[in-house]
């Protein structure tokens, strides 16, 4: 290395048995004892070498290395008869033998060569006195002092080390680990198809997958976890459970393959594909393809959404069978997912067996529960929901007070639904949302409460509450038929946003009822007061409203409204007055 900052070596050959008296070297105050494990241990690692060179590099002055170095060949001159690296006195053939193994780039040499050695060497020189201490310290025993410090330390962690160094068996560069060697192997013949896949895409893993059964199969299932990770990543699923079912759903024995095998599965059933979801869950689990407890929770998950209860009881035995132990969130999908199929016995069930195992039910569950008692009008069954909802300390929420209210609203008992309404929101501070007013609207119609309904519209927030869009459509029907126009005039301005200019609508309304709304307002000769001024601002904000009613509205709204028959006989006797009266 040429820079200003000189470079100490140290090249030692570590015969690690108990015979070798191991000490170590440096020049200066810069090593440390930690420095010396590090080196310690680095040799360890290359210990298949019988050279270990170990080069580290510190910011020594030059003068004061070569001091070092001569100081330490003068000590051991008398014993081993070393000669001195600036011993001057030495012939020319000397110099020319110690030339012959060089330790220092030569500068003469091309930029090429130069390049090599500097890429390939493990040992730098650092002048003509270090070619000495390279022979001293590659014989057998090799005795190395440190400077001012001893082999010995105050450290009782660097003495330990010293000491399991001395234990360590002879290597020589026929020494091999067969564990390194063995595990080595393992892996490049496990990992052999994912280098050859990696990288292809769809139609080559599976050209390749063709080939590789037709030449010599796949027993140990690589190259089948291999084509299966190249599909599920291409969001190839339907190709990658083809290649899945013509191997009949054989499990590989490598853990890369099974866990394809169980992304596969997972993601068919989150894309909604339960059939062919638990097509390949039976057959790998029967093949031995051992499934977690997440895997079963997603497969509830996809038999809950669908309804299917059969899949689900299945699915929630062979867990139980399996002997895993259910969690929360297993429990909840299993009884939510029966309240779907509308099996409340069964849910009950879960619920008492969720109970048992100290599982404590949740918001979520609770309300699962009690949307089933609504949905089949048990409203005795609810209430003892509920109780044991507010003593197992869970706060109901906005979801529960909108499932309340329609209970109560098809059992025909609106005081309870408004009552339940405001003892829940004022004791929890529950924010009631537009489906728990849509929910109150419904229910006040249900029970041909027209004014209540409005009331409960107009004292409706206006900022952050939202009404459905099939809310407005029962409201507005709801004054068609009690003659209401203006009312329902104002609801589709309302809908639109059709009174507030730039905003954008707060629910699309379908075009059936808008023109059930105008062609009723024509009927009723009040085209040019209601029909004409909501037409205009319809077509303003991009509503489509057929050709033909469009045309209709704008020519009775043209056209003068008609008299009333009282009106008309008084018109014209009135006339008759003004003409006897000249």
């Amino acid at each position: 290395m040429s820079s200003p900052i000189s470079a100490t070596i140290m090249t030692a050959n570590h015969e690690f048995s108990t015979n070798t008296d191991v000490t170590f070297f440096a020049i200066g105050d810069y090593y440390t004892e930690l420095v010396l494990i590090l080196a310690f241990l680095a040799g360890f690692l290359l210990c298949r070498s019988k050279l270990i060179q170990v080069v580290l590099e510190w910011p020594a002055p030059p003068k004061k290395s070569y001091v070092l170095c001569a100081k330490m060949l003068e000590e051991k001159e008398d014993e081993d008869e070393v000669p001195l690296p600036f011993d001057h006195s030495q012939n020319k053939d000397e110099k020319q033998e110690e030339d012959d193994v060089p330790l220092q780039f030569d500068h003469s040499q091309n930029e090429d060569e130069k390049q090599e050695h500097e890429q390939g060497a493990s040992v730098f020189n650092c002048g003509e006195g270090l070619q000495v201490l390279a022979k001293e310290v590659s014989s057998q025993r090799s005795v190395i002092e440190l400077g001012a410090y001893k082999s010995e330390s105050e450290d009782p962690f660097f003495n330990e080390a010293l000491a399991a160094a001395a234990q360590l068996p002879v290597s020589n560069e026929n020494t091999s680990y067969s564990w390194f060697e063995a595990s080595t192997k393992e892996e490049a013949e496990e990992h052999e198809e994912d280098f050859v896949l990696r990288g292809a895409s769809v139609e080559e893993a599976l050209c390749q997958w063709r080939c590789c059964l037709e030449k010599s199969g796949d027993p140990q299932g690589h190259m089948l976890g291999a084509v299966l990770e190249v599909c599920l990543a291409a969001g190839a699923i339907d190709e990658a459970y083809d290649v899945a079912s013509e191997t009949c759903w054989s499990v590989p024995s490598c853990p890369t393959g099974q866990t394809a095998l169980l992304r596969l599965i997972e993601g068919l059933a989150e894309r909604g594909k339960l059939y062919r979801a638990y097509e390949a869950y039976s057959n790998t689990h029967a093949n031995g393809l051992e499934v977690d407890v997440h895997m079963y929770n997603t497969m509830l998950t996809a038999a809950a959404q669908a309804a299917d209860l059969e899949k689900l009881e299945r699915l929630f035995s062979d867990l139980v069978d399996a002997g895993i132990e259910p969690e929360y969130s297993t429990f909840s999908t299993a009884v939510r997912g029966c309240c779907a199929a509308g099996n409340l016995d069964k849910a009950m069930a879960l619920f008492s067996t969720m109970r048992q195992h100290g599982v404590a039910p949740g918001q979520a569950l609770f309300n699962a529960l009690l949307d089933c008692c609504a949905r089949k009008h048990l409203v005795v069954l609810a209430e003892q929901i509920m109780e044991d909802m507010m003593d197992s300390s869970v706060h109901p929420n906005s979801t529960t007070v909108t499932i309340l209210i329609r209970l109560y609203g098809h059992a025909r008992d609106l005081s309870n639904a408004f009552r339940v309404t405001e003892e829940l929101s004022e004791r929890y501070k529950i924010e009631l949302t537009g489906d728990t007013y849509g929910a109150l609207i419904a229910a006040s119609l249900l029970n041909n409460q027209l004014d209540s309904a409005l009331g409960i519209f107009e004292d409706m927030p206006i900022e952050g509450c939202v009404l459905p869009a099939r809310t407005y459509g029962i409201l507005i029907t709801a004054c068609l038929r009690d003659g209401d126009l203006t009312s329902a005039v104002e609801l589709v301005n309302h809908a639109f946003a059709l009174d507030r200019k730039g905003q954008q609508p707060r629910a699309r309304l379908e075009r059936s009822l808008l023109e059930d709304v105008l062609r009723l307002i024509g009927r009723r000769r009040q085209s040019a007061t209601l029909g004409a001024p909501l037409l205009q601002r319809l077509l303003e904000a991009n509503v489509e409203i057929s050709d033909t009613l469009v045309a209709s509205v704008r020519r009775d709204a043209e056209r003068p409204a008609p008299a009333s028959l009282f009106h008309s006989r008084r018109s014209k006797h009135d006339s008759w007055r003004r003409i006897l009266t000249r």
